[in-house]
């Protein structure tokens, strides 16, 4: 992971960003190789529903390569097993929770809520693209 300890002015946006074991391991190790392209959370939520903050809030954080999102968003990567599998029980309950704080802590709606595949506009998370459904009840 990688940390700018620069302080975020603004906060628009909480981006979620599901990603599965895999594919970040060997997005990770491509890290260490170079110094242009950078990845980090403000939060992670483990297979077993663990919040884990890794970044201060105040911070800037690198989930996207769009770095005008990641100036002013709040972001949360969650474990999956693969691409097709659903978030867990447990994760859901910390998503929620997580979201509702955030929300009421910087003046949020669930209109201000994104999941990463919706910045990418890929197909890497197969279950969420055809099942968005699910995401309409999470808060």
């Amino acid at each position: 992971m990688t940390r700018s300890k620069e302080e975020r002015k603004n906060t628009t946006r909480i981006l979620l960003c599901p990603f599965y074991n895999k594919k970040m391991i060997e997005y990770i190790e491509g890290l260490k190789y170079q110094d242009e392209i950078y990845l980090s959370f403000h939060y992670l939520i483990d297979g077993r529903g663990r919040i884990i903050n890794i970044v201060p809030n105040n911070e800037i954080t690198y989930p996207t390569s769009c770095i005008e999102l990641d100036l002013e968003c709040i972001s949360i990567g969650i474990y999956i097993n693969g691409k097709k599998e659903k978030i867990a029980k447990k994760q859901l309950k910390s998503i929620r929770y997580l979201v509702k704080y955030l929300c009421d802590k910087y003046s949020l709606t669930k209109n201000d809520v994104i999941i990463s595949y919706n910045v990418f506009n890929t197909r890497e998370f197969e279950y969420y693209i055809d099942n968005y459904f699910e995401f309409e009840d999470l808060f």
